[in-house]
C-alpha cells in the first residue's frame, strides 16, 4: 500500500511538472502570437510612412524639372506611366492568369482622368 502511494505521488508529481511545462509553452505561444501581431501592425504603418516620404521626394524632384506644375499634373503623369508599366507587367504573366484587356482599360479610363 505504501509503495502504491509512493508511486501515485511520483506519478502526480510528474503530471504536475508536465502540466506546468504545457502551461508555460502555451503562455510562450500566446506571447509570440501577440508579438507577431504587433510586428504586423507596425509594418504597414512604417510602410505607409516610407511610401509617403519617397513619393514626396519624387514630387519635389519632378517639381524642379516642371516648375509650373502642380500635384494634379504630377499625379496624372505618374498614373499614365504606372498604367503603361502595369500593362507591360501584366503581359508578362502567364496567359491563364492575365486579366482581360477590357477590364484593365476600364480601370485606366475610370481612374486616370487626365487632360492631355
Amino acid at each position: 500500500m505504501i509503495v502504491q502511494l509512493g508511486l501515485a505521488c511520483r506519478y502526480f508529481k510528474h503530471l504536475s511538472y508536465a502540466h506546468r511545462k504545457a502551461l508555460a509553452q502555451s503562455a510562450a505561444r500566446l506571447r509570440a502570437k501577440a508579438r507577431l501581431r504587433r510586428f504586423i501592425v507596425a509594418v504597414p504603418i512604417v510602410g505607409i510612412a516610407s511610401v509617403a516620404y519617397f513619393e514626396e521626394n519624387d514630387y519635389q524632384e519632378w517639381l524642379q524639372e516642371n516648375p509650373d506644375g502642380d500635384r494634379t499634373q504630377y499625379a496624372c503623369e505618374v498614373a499614365i506611366i504606372t498604367a503603361e508599366v502595369l500593362d507591360e507587367v501584366l503581359q508578362e504573366l502567364p496567359e491563364n492568369i492575365q486579366p482581360r484587356p477590357s477590364s484593365i482599360q476600364y480601370l485606366i479610363d475610370s481612374y486616370i482622368a487626365c487632360e492631355d
